[in-house]
């Protein structure tokens, strides 16, 4: 994920969210241009 999505996830505290999680956990995040029709995937892997 680039800095500024990530630091948007923080910013919002989305994290607080899996607090109740542990383990391996993988965030996904898909952004669409609705003009373009391209899509965009990012997979990241964390462990808690």
């Amino acid at each position: 994920m680039d800095n500024i999505r990530k630091a948007e996830i923080r910013e919002k505290q989305y994290p607080q969210a899996l607090e109740g999680y542990s383990g391996e956990i993988v965030l996904v995040g898909v952004n669409y241009d609705k003009d373009s029709k391209a899509h965009r995937c990012v997979i990241e892997k964390i462990r808690k």
